[in-house]
């Protein structure tokens, strides 16, 4: 990769594209929701990965690296809880909605827990 050289720019330019950088940051940060940015954190990697994270224990439970878990979790989510929630909109609910999409996270994962426990147990 190469490096930027900034000698050949002169020090207005340099001090203009700061202030607007510093100015762009500020403004974001200001007009920023944190409150969204928190449920962005915890809400992406809990739809996306914890799912299908607990079907992969099930189905792969030895010889995988993390990276192949991360992989497979990340597509079996997707896939269980799309599926999920498509199967429980035409059964129960009118349309799409977070509290649907909850209901489904909670399902799968919570089939996934009660499975994975059961499996723990019958190999003891």
């Amino acid at each position: 990769m190469k490096k930027i050289n900034f000698k050949g720019i002169n020090r207005e330019l340099k001090i203009s594209i700061g202030l607007a950088l510093a100015i762009l940051v500020i403004t974001i940060l200001f007009r920023l929701d944190y409150l969204a940015v928190l449920k962005g954190l915890i809400g992406i990697p809990l739809a996306t990965i914890l799912p299908g994270w607990i079907w992969t224990e099930i189905f792969f439970a030895k010889g995988k690296g993390i990276i192949e878990k991360l992989a497979m979790s990340w597509m079996l989510s997707i896939v269980l809880v799309g599926w999920t929630v498509y199967g429980l909109r035409y059964f129960f609910f009118e349309k799409i909605t977070n509290v649907l999409i909850i209901d489904a996270l909670i399902l799968v994962v919570g089939l996934g827990w009660i499975i994975k426990f059961i499996k723990k147990g019958n190999e003891r």
